[in-house]
């Protein structure tokens, strides 16, 4: 692929995922999952999405270019420091589980591990800016949620694999 249409597909890529964070910070949180703090995480179906077709140099400036801008638009310095923590953790994750346990986990396995792994990673953003204590005491029922919000994702990218994109 050439390096203008990778760059192509980097922009077009971080459009859809901060369309997919905009969509679920103006959705009421209690539609989806009725669950304080709890969002279903969209905007990581691009991130999965371009690790597992190869692309992980693009997944990663893609993921990180979103939360800074989704930090920008829609929240502030205390979500950036959040969301980046989050960020960082699921990538690791979804890495190691499409790279390392690839032929173990599949998209929905990964996308569940990525989704709690993404609580953790804010679970210990919290815990640096505030108590950690009651962090900690919130993580069980984040890493439930974690189980529907993954698998939701994980359904969607399954469906995804279906369709031939030009990420191929």
């Amino acid at each position: 692929m050439s390096k203008a249409r990778r760059l192509a597909l980097d922009g077009a890529m971080l459009c859809v995922a901060l369309a997919l964070s905009y969509l679920e910070s103006i959705l009421p949180a209690w539609t989806l999952v009725p669950l304080p703090g709890v969002k279903p995480g969209l905007a990581n179906i691009v991130t999965v999405l371009l690790v597992r077709r190869g692309y992980v140099a693009d997944a990663a400036a893609v993921s990180f270019a979103r939360i800074c801008l989704s930090a920008m638009l829609f929240g502030g310095p205390v979500s950036y420091f959040i969301s980046l923590s989050g960020g960082a953790f699921a990538f690791f994750a979804l890495c190691v589980c499409t790279y390392a346990l690839g032929k173990f986990v599949g998209p929905l396995g990964t996308s569940v591990m990525s989704a709690a792994a993404h609580n953790i990673g804010q679970i210990f953003a919290v815990s640096v800016i505030m108590s950690p204590t009651a962090a900690i005491a919130y993580l069980p029922v984040l890493l439930f949620a974690s189980l529907f919000t993954g698998t939701i994702t994980g359904i969607i990218l399954i469906l995804l694999d279906r369709v031939k994109f030009p990420l191929s």
